[in-house]
């Protein structure tokens, strides 16, 4: 007689960690259901990771677009997110730049003139001031699109301030997309730098960095380590609700989805700081939280601070650092001199630069800057030009426009109109070339 071995009854498979315990089965997600499990088969995209959405720490797995923050720093494009707190001139045009938001959102403004509104900034402004017959509702959205870029500049323009006196540092790819990673001398952010923050990217004279990061070593609040190092999905969406007014319709409607966004990120931002990828340090004494104290502590993100049981409430910062150290290479740009010499790299770089390296005054800082967008709007335009007053016109106003916002004087208009000329001259001479070695070799 064949003996047969004991069965044990059936059980529910074993839990995944990171799934969350779920009262119905797959079936309510119009999903199969394979056999009488105890959790979905799929589990809904709305319920990953300890019933938040879209955790960024599986375990000891960190998402690839975290792990490059915590090594290399915040992207330059989204300095205006995660350093908008960190002073209190910056909290107010925080709030003047929500305000802007909300209005171009009311407004119904194209996402792509949101998306990039340094392209297209120059663009509306042009078209509103030329235009005639302007339909009301595209003038509401022009009117809200300017008053948006110009609150967004603001911003950008304080941030690069920061970078320019060296309280923020940064670094970037040096040459190339792809270079070597560099640190960036606080120079490149003065007036002689054009920094473009859609693209993280600046040019100094004939030095051109690439992806360019941000570090604070003094350290941010919880709320802006949230933002962060969070999933980008669910930060753009919890930015876009909080720079809703809270007595806003939109806000009441989707009430209940903002603090979940917020738990969810929260949640995230207390995970890395567990397994010590993120360390916080004591506002008051800049000393580190032991890992293992987060287990314990409770957090408070609207004052940034931790509360021990029984202790009082201690405000911690999270330092935001980039990995990497100052090289020889970046005085490469600057006069053999400079570069030969034996002082220590930290010397050499509080002498005082020569006059070949210095920034140019005057005329001749203005008039590059002018030629550059004099330029870009022939560019633009894509048109060859012609004697007409109307795109002379139209380009002298752009050049002006970006002298302005670059921080630098305005030029008289002649000197404007006389650069215009010449560069329009130029990209004539330089397409009729093309059109010439492009006919001999063909008939070659």
């Amino acid at each position: 007689m064949i003996a047969l071995s004991h069965v044990t009854p059936l059980q529910g498979l074993p839990v995944p960690v990171l799934y969350q315990m779920m009262q119905g089965g797959a079936a309510r997600f119009g999903r199969r259901t394979p056999g009488p499990h105890d959790w979905p088969a799929a589990p809904s995209v709305l319920n990953h990771g300890d019933d938040r959405r879209g955790a960024v720490v599986t375990g000891k797995t960190i998402l690839p677009f975290v792990a490059d923050r915590l090594r290399y720093g915040i992207q330059l494009s989204s300095a205006v997110d995660v350093f908008d707190g960190i002073k209190p001139h910056l909290s107010e045009l925080e709030d003047a730049f929500a305000q802007d938001n909300y209005a171009c959102w009311m407004a119904n403004v194209p996402g792509s003139w949101a998306e990039n509104p340094e392209r297209w900034w120059p663009k509306v402004r042009n078209h509103k001031n030329n235009g005639y017959g302007i339909a009301p509702q595209l003038e509401r959205q022009m009117d809200a699109f300017l008053a948006y870029g110009q609150s967004l500049a603001s911003l950008q323009r304080a941030i690069s301030k920061l970078l320019a006196i060296g309280e923020l540092t940064a670094c970037g790819r040096k040459k190339t997309p792809d270079g070597a990673w560099t640190r960036m001398d606080p120079y490149y952010f003065g007036s002689a730098g054009n920094v473009t923050f859609s693209s993280s990217s600046a040019v100094v004279e004939k030095l051109r960095f690439f992806d360019i990061r941000i570090g604070y070593e003094t350290g941010v609040s919880l709320a802006s380590a949230m933002i962060a190092y969070g999933a980008p999905e669910l930060v753009s969406r919890y930015l876009h609700l909080r720079r809703t007014p809270p007595d806003s319709p939109k806000r009441k409607e989707y009430a209940d989805c903002f603090e979940e966004l917020s738990e969810c990120l929260q949640s995230d931002l207390l995970a890395l700081l567990k397994d010590n990828h993120l360390q916080a340090v004591r506002d008051e004494d800049h000393k580190p939280v032991n890992p293992r104290d987060w287990s314990e502590v409770s957090m408070d993100l609207a004052s940034s601070t931790i509360m021990y049981p029984d202790q009082p409430a201690q405000r911690v910062l999270v330092p935001i650092r980039i990995g990497v150290a100052r090289h020889a290479d970046l005085f490469e740009w600057r006069p053999a001199s400079y570069s030969a010499t034996d002082l220590p790299i930290a010397r050499a770089a509080s002498e005082p630069l020569s006059k070949s390296s210095q920034p140019k005054r005057g005329r001749s800082e203005r008039g590059i800057k002018a030629e550059s967008l004099a330029r870009e709007f022939w560019l633009d335009e894509g048109e060859v030009f012609t004697s007409g007053d109307g795109q002379v016109a139209r380009c002298i106003r752009h050049v002006q426009d970006g002298l302005v916002n670059c921080g630098l004087a305005e030029m008289s208009k002649s000197s404007l109109s006389e650069i215009a000329k010449r560069t329009a001259r130029s990209l004539q001479s330089e397409k009729a070339c093309q059109r010439t070695e492009t006919g001999k070799v063909k008939k070659t």
